[in-house]
């Protein structure tokens, strides 16, 4: 990350009751912002991509989609979506390794958003 992400971590619950161990990482710019976060769900619960992005347009105010597909990263099952809300454009990845559902956000200031941000950042995680 371009800077020092602030951590936190904290237990939620699935839709279906479960625990879910939420944890995140975001360092904030003030234009720009990146995060990365992990989910750990018990083995029954299944975790949805679809209700993952769909959880994240839902806390945006009025979100515009531009963009929105199925994917695979890093061989694993994927969806990227790619939207504007007020002033912002963001872009997040969400994927999902076994019980564990990542996502990394990009966030910026629309009129100073530009793709080689997106990708220098996209693009600098690695699962070890």
């Amino acid at each position: 990350m371009p800077g020092k992400p602030a951590y936190k971590t904290q237990m939620l619950t699935a839709k279906n009751g479960h625990p879910v161990q939420y944890t995140t990482y975001t360092a904030d710019l003030g234009r720009s912002a990146y995060m990365a976060s992990t989910s750990d769900y018990d083995r029954q619960t299944v975790i949805s991509l679809d209700g993952a992005i769909e959880g994240v347009l839902s806390s945006w105010k009025t979100p515009r989609v531009i963009s929105r597909r199925s994917t695979t990263l890093y061989r694993y099952p994927a969806q990227i979506v790619d939207f504007v809300s007020e002033n912002y454009r963001v872009i997040v990845r969400a994927f999902t390794v076994g019980k564990r559902l990542y996502q990394l956000g990009f966030i910026e200031i629309r009129d100073d958003f530009a793709p080689a941000h997106v990708d220098a950042f996209m693009n600098s995680f690695r699962l070890r």
